[in-house]
C-alpha cells in the first residue's frame, strides 16, 4: 500500500449565456495540477451540473503530463474523476454536497444532473443508478444559530454523507486562516465522529451491524488555479481509486498544503480540539530562518573540523 493525495472539490463552471466563468479554465486547471501539485486524484465539481468541461480538463491533464515527462523523465499520472456540487435540503436547511462518481464517463455518456435543489431522500434514490460518495462541503460557510448548528450536526451523523469537508482551502486562504468554515466545522465533526466511534465499538461487542464513521475531507474548493491543492485528502491504498473505499471506511486524513496560512490556523484549531489531531497529517516544514540557522551550524562544524585536521 502507498499514500495518495486527492483534491475532489474544484470548479470550471462556464455560463454560455453570459460568457463568464465561475471557476477556472481547463488548461489552467490541468497545468496547475500536473506541474504545481503532487495530487494523485482530482474531481471536477461544477455547480448543479456536469458538462464536457470534465473531458476538457482530463484531455489537458494528459497533454500536460506528456510535457512533464519530456521535462523531467517522470510519468505524472493523475486520475481525474467526475463530480458535481449540488444544493440539497436537509430539515429545510440548504447545504452544498459534493458528489463524486465511482466510475469514469466518456463523451456523450454523461449522467443526468437536472435537479438543482433536492432533498437528501431523492439523493439516495439517485445513488442507486449512479454510485458515488457524498461529501458535505463547507457546512458552516453561512452564519448559523445554535439550532441550525444542531441540524448540521444531525446531517453529519445521518448516514446520508460519507465525508465532511473539515478543511476548505479557499476559505482559509481568502480569509487569512480566520475562518469559522474550518473551526466551527471541525468542532461539529469531532463531536459527531466521537459518537460514531463509540457506537461502532458498542455494536462490535454486540455482534451488530457496524456503520462506518464519517471521513474527514480536505479540498481546495478552487475557483482559481493557484488555489488547487491548497488542502487535500490523504489516503492509503493499492491504487488511486481506493479513495472511495477510504472515504466509506472513514480512514482518510486531512493535509494542509499551503503552510504559511493554513497550518497556523489548523494548529490553533488542533490545540482547542486535541481529538482533531488524529485526523490531520501535518508535515513538519521548517521555517526558512530555522533552515538558515541549521545550515550555519553545519558550516561552522565543517570549518572547525577542517581546522583541526590541518593542525594535526
Amino acid at each position: 500500500m502507498r499514500k495518495f493525495l486527492a483534491d475532489v472539490h474544484m470548479h470550471a463552471d462556464f455560463d454560455p449565456e453570459r460568457g463568464t466563468w465561475h471557476g477556472e479554465r481547463p488548461e489552467k486547471i490541468a497545468e496547475r495540477i500536473v506541474h504545481g501539485t503532487e495530487l494523485d486524484l482530482c474531481a471536477l465539481t461544477e455547480h448543479n451540473k456536469v458538462s464536457d468541461q470534465y473531458f476538457n480538463v482530463r484531455d489537458e491533464i494528459d497533454r500536460q503530463s506528456e510535457i512533464y515527462f519530456h521535462r523531467h523523465g517522470i510519468r505524472r499520472d493523475v486520475w481525474m474523476m467526475l463530480g458535481f456540487e449540488l444544493a440539497v435540503l436537509f430539515a429545510e436547511r440548504r447545504y452544498h454536497i459534493g458528489f463524486v462518481f465511482d466510475e469514469e464517463f466518456f463523451r456523450g455518456s454523461l449522467p443526468d444532473v437536472s435537479a438543482t435543489r433536492i432533498n437528501v431522500e431523492e439523493l439516495e434514490d439517485y445513488r442507486v443508478d449512479f454510485p458515488g460518495v457524498v461529501i458535505l462541503n463547507h457546512p458552516t460557510w453561512k452564519d448559523s444559530t445554535p439550532r441550525e448548528r444542531e441540524i448540521t450536526r444531525e446531517f453529519m451523523g445521518s448516514g446520508y454523507v460519507e465525508g465532511v469537508e473539515i478543511l476548505n482551502g479557499s476559505a482559509v486562504m481568502y480569509q487569512n486562516g480566520r475562518s469559522k468554515v474550518t473551526g466551527e466545522t471541525a468542532n461539529l465533526f469531532v463531536d459527531v465522529r466521537r459518537r460514531q466511534e463509540a457506537a461502532k465499538r458498542a455494536a462490535h461487542h454486540r455482534d451488530q451491524p457496524v456503520r462506518q464513521p464519517i471521513a474527514p475531507i480536505g479540498s481546495s474548493d478552487a475557483h482559481k488555479a493557484a488555489i488547487i491543492g491548497s488542502a487535500a485528502t490523504e489516503y492509503y491504498g493499492n491504487s488511486k481509486t481506493d479513495f472511495f473505499d477510504a472515504v466509506r471506511r472513514g480512514t482518510t486524513r486531512v493535509v494542509p498544503i499551503e503552510q504559511n496560512v493554513v497550518l497556523p490556523h489548523l494548529i490553533e484549531v488542533q490545540r482547542s480540539i486535541q481529538y482533531l489531531s488524529k485526523y490531520l497529517s501535518i508535515p513538519k516544514f521548517a521555517h526558512k530562518d530555522d533552515r538558515a540557522r541549521r545550515h550555519k551550524r553545519r558550516r561552522h562544524h565543517f570549518d572547525r573540523g577542517s581546522d583541526e585536521a590541518e593542525g594535526s
